[in-house]
């Protein structure tokens, strides 16, 4: 079985789905099967097919000099989409499935359009609910709710198979699918041999009190101005030494207002540390040292179909965490066993859990071990290796 993903970013370098994209193809190429990824953000350069740990990848170049000229790049993009949709003509019967991540619905369409005549299939990812996010003042609600509605009606009942992270997206999708597309609930992944738990990891995460916060700071997303509330009190009444590090200070005016005013309140200035860019080892080597993570997402429509990728790699480094109940995490956590389940955005909850895991360090320890056990039962990408096989084999087959 060979599988080509055209995906809409960069590649191997990227955030959080060129990560997951990687695991994908390696656990199919560790079944013995070729998985290649063909980003279109490429930054103009070509790349011949190249090896990357055990699956591959490849660029084109689909840039024009107009791509950086305001109105003339969305035009010139349109370009560049039709550069890699010539591509994918040339390649449309080398592959035995197709698998599109990142596109919007009318691209989606136009590769199936390619790939009708060959009978290879199609398939799609959903690892959040479609057009839920506004990313920029120049977005609204009702254009998202016009294209979510143009995505389900027209483009869901042409594809043949889709890979979702959590049961209520698997719900969303079947709703819309053609009676024959098949549906595959591969939950977040992560690669377990990566988490270095040796001497003594998690004993030493209590040598220092530190909160790390990797990601977005939003409060839709992740309640950030309760989780800076709950800090606050703890650092003013229990722990003063407490630190709470961010990977950035990346968001929207309104957020970073809300934030410095709760850093007043507090008087914790010193307490707090915002980086402006954390590399990805960089990351890594915090989430092995801090003492706690809490992702507290609230009870919202994207947070109730999504699964927080950053929740796995947590658990996978041992970490003691502090969530909520909200989502398809719930399905493998247990309050006070894997993790500390708190009630949405509730801000006395949060202080306690957080004097709770810096008093009782042997039951912090315990239920690290724990979410390093679950994730690796459960996240570890090895787990899911025959079982995307058999979905692409199921495609081919229908």
């Amino acid at each position: 079985m060979n599988c080509l993903v055209l995906y809409n970013n960069s590649y191997p370098k990227g955030m959080a789905m060129a990560n997951r994209l990687k695991l994908y193809a390696e656990a199919v190429a560790l079944e013995g099967h070729k998985f290649v990824v063909l980003p279109k953000l490429s930054n103009g350069s070509i790349t011949p097919e190249t090896r990357f740990e055990n699956h591959f990848y490849y660029t084109i170049n689909t840039n024009s000099i107009f791509d950086r000229i305001p109105f003339f790049n969305r035009f010139f993009g349109w370009y560049s989409f039709l550069l890699y949709l010539i591509h994918l003509i040339k390649k449309k019967n080398e592959y035995d499935v197709y698998w599109s991540i990142g596109f919007s619905w009318l691209e989606v369409i136009l590769f199936k359009v390619v790939l009708k005549t060959t009978n290879k299939p199609l398939i799609v990812e959903l690892n959040e609910f479609p057009n839920s996010v506004i990313a920029s003042r120049l977005q609204f609600n009702f254009i998202n709710n016009i294209k979510r509605f143009l995505l389900v009606h027209l483009t869901y009942p042409k594809l043949d198979g889709f890979v979702v992270i959590s049961e209520k997206l698997q719900e969303f999708a079947n709703k819309y699918k053609s009676a024959k597309a098949k549906i595959i609930k591969i939950p977040i992944l992560v690669d377990v041999n990566k988490f270095d738990l040796s001497d003594n990891t998690i004993e030493k995460r209590f040598e220092q009190f530190i909160i790390f916060h990797a990601g977005t700071l939003t409060e839709e997303k992740d309640g950030i101005f309760e989780v800076f509330e709950a800090i606050g009190k703890v650092v003013s009444t229990k722990f003063p030494q407490l630190k709470f590090v961010l990977s950035n200070k990346t968001t929207l005016p309104h957020v970073i207002n809300g934030i410095d005013k709760i850093i007043e309140k507090y008087k914790m200035k010193d307490n707090i540390v915002f980086h402006n860019y954390l590399s990805h080892e960089e990351i890594h080597n915090y989430l092995k040292t801090c003492s706690l993570v809490i992702i507290n997402k609230p009870d919202t429509l994207r947070n109730s179909y999504n699964f927080s990728t950053k929740l796995g790699e947590c658990m996978g480094f041992g970490i003691p965490i502090i969530t909520t109940p909200v989502g398809e995490a719930n399905k493998y956590l247990k309050d006070n066993v894997n993790a500390y389940i708190i009630d949405s955005t509730n801000v006395e909850q949060i202080v306690s859990r957080i004097i709770d895991v810096f008093e009782n360090k042997s039951k912090s320890i315990e239920m690290g071990n724990n979410a390093y056990q679950t994730s690796k039962d459960f996240f570890d990408y090895t787990n899911y290796g025959n079982k995307l096989v058999s979905f692409f084999k199921s495609l081919k087959e229908a």
